[in-house]
């Protein structure tokens, strides 16, 4: 499973590290992401490994700004 992307606010840690708008988020830290619920709690770590599937982002966020 996995949950589109349809906005990245600019400035943020997501889009500091290339994700954009019509991107895939197939897993985050290597669980599955099934909708905006998946979403929410998996992206409330300081560290973050995002599959989109051809390529994989990692964010740090310390301060655990929304991405």
């Amino acid at each position: 499973m996995s949950a589109k992307v349809f906005n990245v606010l600019k400035g943020s840690p997501a889009y500091k590290a290339g994700i954009r708008r019509g991107d895939t988020v197939f897993k985050i830290n290597g669980r599955e992401i099934k909708d905006y619920l998946d979403y929410m709690y998996q992206s409330c770590n300081e560290t973050l490994t995002i599959d989109l599937g051809e390529k994989e982002i990692y964010i740090n966020n310390p301060d655990f700004e929304p991405l």
